[in-house]
Formats: structure tokens, sequence, C-alpha cells
């Protein structure tokens, strides 16, 4: 297993295209923090009737591995996927790269915001609360803004914005632990 190595402060996953050829094994296997799926390209390329590419897309900090490819060829094209140049405060780039459960997850996080800050006990003089990230980013001369967050991280962006509760992507250090 490997991490794609970020080609760039724009660069945010691959896409892997698997063309029909017949082949067995070669399965792309994906893994990030406790979720792990299987990508069987030689399954997907077969069961159409016609011709028909397979693909995958991952963010780049996704753990990846293609197993053992039995017999035949598989043949893939592999592109690396970037954000938009153009200015990221522009509306294009507002755009959310969205993963199954998505609005389901913001719902959630979002009603457990809305409890959180309604808590006149939680902070009653005010704070500040911390969320560490479930993705990588690279880190050159900027943060990344919100807008270019993956998976859970941009939802719970997402949902601070909706809830009009100001969100900055940090670095946070405990100098007791350096």
């Amino acid at each position: 297993m490997h991490k794609d190595t970020p080609r760039g402060e724009d660069m945010f996953g691959s896409l892997v295209i698997v063309f029909p050829t017949t082949h067995a094994g070669g399965s792309l296997r994906l893994r990030h923090d406790d979720f792990e799926h299987t990508f069987d390209s030689a399954t997907a390329v077969s069961q159409g009737t016609m011709p028909c590419v397979g693909f995958a897309a991952f963010f780049s900090d996704v753990e990846h591995e293609v197993l053992i490819v039995e017999s035949g060829y598989r043949v893939t094209l592999t592109y690396n996927l970037y954000y938009d140049s153009g200015d990221s405060d522009s509306d294009a780039s507002q755009d959310v790269i969205r993963f199954p459960g998505h609005d389901k997850t913001k719902a959630a996080m979002k009603t457990a915001l809305e409890n959180l800050v309604s808590d006149p006990s939680y902070f009653p003089e005010g704070g500040y609360v911390g969320f560490g990230l479930r993705h990588e980013y690279p880190v050159g001369s900027r943060l990344p803004p919100s807008s270019r967050l993956k998976g859970r991280d941009a939802v719970l962006a997402q949902a601070c914005e909706e809830l009009d509760l100001a969100s900055y992507v940090m670095i946070v250090y405990n100098y007791d632990t350096l």
C-alpha cells in the first residue's frame, strides 16, 4: 500500500481508468482510516453488453495498491486531479466532492453543532471548538481554504457555514510534546 505524492498544492486526488481488456485479478484496494474498499476492475469492465471502461477516483492521501493480475492484461490510464487554478474564492471552487452518505453526514454534523452552540452551559463566556482533520493536505506557502477540504472535512466546513459559524483551517502545535 502507498499514498500518492502530491504534485503541487492544488492536487487533491487520482483518477484511474481501466480499459475493457480481459483480465482476472488486478483489483484496486483502497484504505483510509477504518474504511477499506476493493474495486474489482475485471468484473467492472466485463459486465456490460458493450465494451465499457471502469474507473476509480480517490483522494491523494488514501492508501492504495493494485493486487496481482492473475491472467490477461489490465490496461489503465491514471490522471492526477487538481483544483481549478483560478481564484480559490470563486464560486467554482465552492463545489464539494460528494461521497456516499454525504448529505446524511452533513445533517448529523449540523445537528450536533446546533446542539452544541445552543447549550448555554457549554461555553457561557464564548470560546473556540477545534476539530482534527481526517485527510492530509499539502502545506506550502499557505493552508488550504475551507473550499478545498476533502470528504468529511469539507462536510464539517459546510455545516459550519450553513449555521453561520466562522471556521478556519489552522495548524495547532502542542509545544510540550515536540
